[in-house]
């Protein structure tokens, strides 16, 4: 979707050197690439959280579901979808960035408001996410090496 959405625009805006489809189009390109991309990171911290529970907690890891994987997969469409939804109900905006042939969040806007979203969705939408893949990857790979060193000697 991030293809279809923002990399076919940016290829075509970038080749005529400017934005010239217009702000609805630069919205929903600022919008859809903002709305997959933290779709695709929130899915992949969600896989990272299962798996850790897997590999670390087998135990409790009974719980794993296809109910339990629909609501994960749920919450975080909808998590995704209010950090995307709300620039275009006016807290932050979508406008074209950089070199003016693709449009994002408005990092250039100097609003308390627009800090307020900006600092907001970096520490939800992408420090803590990423700590929490971290977090579980190096769990998940220290348990394998007990593993592994227990059934090698």
């Amino acid at each position: 979707m991030i293809a279809l959405c923002g990399s076919l625009v940016a290829t075509i805006t970038n080749y005529r050197r400017s934005f010239f489809i217009g702000h609805t189009a630069c919205v929903f390109q600022g919008f859809s690439v903002n709305y997959f991309g933290l779709v695709s990171l929130c899915t992949l911290t969600l896989l990272a959280f299962e798996r850790y529970n897997v590999v670390c907690h087998p135990k409790d890891a009974s719980g794993v579901s296809m109910r339990r994987s629909k609501q994960g997969l749920l919450f975080v469409w909808i998590f995704c979808l209010f950090w995307a939804v709300t620039p275009l109900f006016g807290w932050s905006s979508y406008s074209p960035e950089g070199v003016q042939t693709s449009c994002s969040l408005a990092w250039e806007e100097r609003s308390w408001s627009n800090y307020s979203y900006l600092i907001l969705y970096t520490l939800l939408c992408f420090i803590i996410p990423v700590a929490i893949i971290i977090y579980c990857y190096f769990h998940v790979l220290k348990t394998l090496r007990k593993v592994h060193t227990f059934y090698t000697t």
